[in-house]
C-alpha cells in the first residue's frame, strides 16, 4: 500500500504533466491557423488544454443534484447514489465520480479525459484516508496538507 506522501508526490506529477501538455498544446494551437484546420483535421474547437486553469475538485452538495442529473442524462448514464466528487469549471459542472466507486459520469460535448484522472486521483486519496481513519491510524501531516491543500497546487 502506498504511504499518503506518495499519493501527493503523484498527484503533484499528474499536475505537472498535464500542465506541460498544456504549454505544448498551447504552442502548437499557435501554429495552426484558424478553425478550418481543426475541423479538417477532427480536432475540438473547445480544446483540453484550457481545462486545468480554474479547476475546482469538491465533494458534491445538495445543491448540485440538478447539475448532476443534467450531466448524468448527457452523458447517458444513471447518476450514482452516494458521495460524489465533482471538478467544476468556471462554475460549471464538467465531471463526476461516486466516492464509493464506479464509473465517472462527464460532458460528452467538452475534453474531460483529463478531469476525470483527477477526480480519480483524488477519490483514491480519500479513500486512503478513510482506510486509516477506519483503521484507528492518526492522519499523518501529509494527509492533513492533502485535504487542505487546493487541486493543481
Amino acid at each position: 500500500m502506498l504511504s499518503d506522501t506518495v499519493h501527493g508526490a503523484m498527484a503533484d506529477e499528474r499536475t505537472r504533466d498535464l500542465r506541460e501538455a498544456v504549454r505544448i498544446e498551447r504552442g502548437l494551437k499557435r501554429e495552426r491557423t484558424g478553425r478550418n484546420w481543426m475541423r479538417r483535421n477532427g480536432k475540438a474547437t473547445d480544446s483540453a488544454v484550457a481545462l486545468l486553469d480554474g479547476v475546482t475538485i469538491r465533494r458534491s452538495h445538495a445543491q448540485d443534484r440538478e447539475a448532476l442529473e443534467r450531466l448524468a442524462q448527457l452523458d447517458s448514464r444513471r447518476l450514482a447514489d452516494g458521495q460524489l466528487l465533482v471538478a467544476e469549471v468556471a462554475g460549471e459542472l464538467r465531471a463526476a465520480l461516486p466516492l464509493a466507486g464506479g464509473a465517472a459520469i462527464a460532458d460528452p460535448f467538452r475534453p474531460t479525459a483529463p478531469l476525470v484522472s483527477l477526480l480519480q486521483m483524488r477519490a483514491q486519496q480519500i479513500r486512503t484516508v478513510d482506510a486509516g481513519r477506519q483503521n484507528g491510524a492518526a492522519p499523518s501531516g501529509a494527509v492533513r496538507a492533502a485535504r487542505s491543500a487546493p487541486a493543481g497546487r
